[in-house]
This record gives C-alpha cells, structure tokens and sequence, in this order.
C-alpha cells in the first residue's frame, strides 16, 4: 500500500498460475478490483 495506495496490490497479479486466457484473466481481474481495468483502452 505503501508504494501504490493500493490494499493488496500484490493479490491482484494475475498470472499463468491464475489464468491461461484472456476471458480467465479479466474475470480475475473483475473479481479482485483491479485498477487497471478502469484505464483508458491502449488501442
């Protein structure tokens, strides 16, 4: 939290051990609130 201003930040990686798809890795993502998914689409 200290570096981010996040609570658990590094509960929210997603990683080949979380998700092996796309699909698998925004559900995560949804489901642990992660920031990044309230960013501006790169493309």
């Amino acid at each position: 939290k200290e570096l981010y201003g996040i609570d658990n930040f590094t509960d929210m990686v997603g990683d080949e051990t979380i998700a092996t798809d796309p699909e698998e890795l925004v559900a995560f993502l949804t489901e642990k609130g992660h920031p990044a998914l309230g960013l501006d689409p790169m493309m």
